[in-house]
C-alpha cells in the first residue's frame, strides 16, 4: 500500500474564496493522511510511514497556523461588524481554533515521533494514541470547515466590496511568501 505524500493534485485558483478552499481541501487531505496511516500500519513499509508521518506533521505544523493567521488576522477583522449571523461565526470560529490547537498538537508530536522512529507505527500503544487523537479531531475539524464554508466564506463575497477581498487575497500570499512554510510552498503543499 503506497500512501500519497503530496497534496491533491488539482490547479491553484486566483480568488480569494477558492484560495481558502484549495486550504481546506489541504487540511482534509493531510488529515485523510493521518487517517490512513493509522488504519494500515502494519501494512506500510517503514520508510513510507516515516515519510509520510513526516508530511503530515510538517503540514500541521508549518502550513495550517498560516491558514489560521488568514482567517483570525486577515479575514476577521474586515468582516466584524458587517452582520450579527456573521459576528456569531466570526466568535466561533475563533473559540474552534482555540478548540483544534491542543488535539493538532498532539497529532503533530506522534507523527514526528513516528518519522523519527517509524518502528512505533506498529506499537499498538502509539496507534491506538493516534486512533484517539484522530477520534477527536475528526468531528472538530467537520464542524469548523462546514462553518467556514457555509458563513464565513461566502460572507467575503456578500459583505466585501472586491478591494478589499483582493487586500485579503495579498495578504494571505504575502504570509506564505515568507517564513517556514517556504520549503513546503517549493515542495507543492502551500496552504
Amino acid at each position: 500500500m503506497r500512501l500519497r505524500i503530496s497534496k491533491p493534485d488539482h490547479s491553484t485558483r486566483a480568488d480569494l474564496a477558492s484560495a481558502l478552499l484549495d486550504c481546506h481541501a489541504k487540511i482534509r487531505f493531510f488529515n485523510g493522511q493521518a487517517s490512513r496511516l493509522w488504519m494500515h500500519a502494519e501494512d506500510l513499509p517503514v520508510a513510507e510511514a516515516a515519510e509520510a508521518a513526516s508530511g503530515i506533521a510538517r503540514y500541521f505544523a508549518e502550513a495550517l497556523p498560516l491558514h489560521e493567521a488568514d482567517e483570525e488576522e486577515s479575514i476577521r477583522p474586515l468582516l466584524a461588524g458587517r452582520s450579527a449571523m456573521v459576528d456569531t461565526a466570526l466568535s466561533e470560529m475563533n473559540r474552534q481554533h482555540g478548540a483544534l490547537h491542543d488535539p493538532v498538537s498532539r497529532l503533530i508530536s506522534q507523527c514526528r515521533e513516528i518519522s523519527a522512529d517509524p518502528s512505533r507505527v506498529a506499537d499498538e500503544a502509539a496507534t491506538a494514541d493516534l486512533s484517539e487523537t484522530l477520534k477527536v479531531l475528526a468531528p472538530l475539524w467537520e464542524r469548523h470547515l462546514e462553518l467556514e464554508e457555509g458563513v464565513i466564506f461566502p460572507a467575503l463575497e456578500a459583505f466585501l466590496v472586491p478591494h478589499e477581498r483582493e487586500a485579503i487575497h495579498r495578504e494571505i500570499r504575502l504570509r506564505r511568501s515568507h517564513g517556514p512554510a517556504d520549503e513546503l510552498r517549493t515542495q507543492g503543499d502551500r496552504t
